[in-house]
């Protein structure tokens, strides 16, 4: 018998020991293989079958538009930033007619921020496309923030200064 992507990815995490679960649905998540939707859906459909309840509680983690881990750690320090109005995975058209899918963004300020991971930077043609797609941005008029995993985890205020002076000074502008 043959199943669906999304059905394939939500039996295994069902199944998956409590350390992988996390890691494999950001894996699925970032790679298509199913959506926010589709796993909220078939979370309320599968009610009382074993492995459900860690399907909620892995779904509550991900419902506020983070894609993984990192970018959920993100959410938590951007809060601190005491703004609102912040949109994530914002896809914006660029003016090659790319889309740029923004991991967080304010954007009536065209305001930026992307979390760079090293699994998505090692490789050289990931790497310049990151380049060109910032410079794609810079040329519409955002300003693009980026900060890394330790950035999130242990320099957290600095964070949150480098984004209200990017507010302050865009705020300037106006």
């Amino acid at each position: 018998r043959r199943t669906t992507a999304g059905r394939t990815v939500v039996d295994c995490l069902r199944l998956a020991p409590r350390p992988l679960r996390e890691r494999m649905l950001d894996t699925a998540l970032l790679r298509g293989w199913i959506s926010v939707d589709e796993l909220a859906y078939r979370v309320e459909t599968m009610r009382g079958q074993r492995g459900v309840a860690s399907l909620r509680s892995l779904l509550r983690g991900v419902e506020a538009g983070a894609r993984s881990r990192a970018e959920r750690l993100a959410q938590q320090v951007i809060a601190q930033t005491g703004l609102s109005g912040w949109a994530w995975n914002l896809p914006v058209r660029l003016l090659d007619g790319s889309t740029a899918v923004l991991d967080a963004a304010l954007p009536h300020l065209k305001i930026a921020v992307e979390i760079d991971g090293l699994a998505h930077h090692v490789e050289p043609d990931r790497f310049q496309r990151d380049r060109t797609r910032q410079n794609g941005l810079v040329a519409l008029g955002w300003i693009v923030l980026r900060f890394t995993w330790w950035d999130l985890r242990h320099r957290r205020a600095d964070v949150v200064a480098a984004i209200l002076r990017a507010v302050a000074l865009r705020a300037s502008e106006l």
